[in-house]
């Protein structure tokens, strides 16, 4: 239930973790994209997109829920609106076995210097 829950709410791409679940992840990228959109400018991008576009990282950072994985959702939607960087990318946190725990990790970038 953990892992659906989670993938649901922001996988960047399929892990390991998440390879039975492949639907279910892209449904949850989508959903994701979608209120991000609607709430912020930034783009979700991945680390590997980052690195070809050569942006540069502002921060990174940690958000976290003991409530639930929308409420984990919710909080990154809240974080990205105080944000004025231009893309971002989102990696869940395998909390092991502490169901009660939902914890992301939040990389803001923003363009090249020249």
């Amino acid at each position: 239930m953990k892992r659906q829950l989670l993938a649901m709410v922001i996988m960047i791409a399929a892990s390991s973790v998440f390879a039975d679940d492949k639907d279910i992840v892209n449904s949850g990228l989508e959903t994701m994209k979608e209120e991000v959109a609607a709430a912020t400018q930034a783009q979700l991008i991945t680390k590997e997109q980052a690195e070809e576009m050569g942006l540069n990282r502002s921060t990174t950072y940690e958000v976290f829920s003991s409530i639930s994985a929308d409420n984990l959702t919710d909080n990154v939607v809240d974080k990205l609106k105080e944000s004025k960087m231009p893309y971002y990318s989102v990696d869940v946190i395998d909390t092991g076995n502490q169901e009660e725990n939902y914890r992301a990790e939040v990389t803001e970038y923003f363009g090249k210097v020249e």
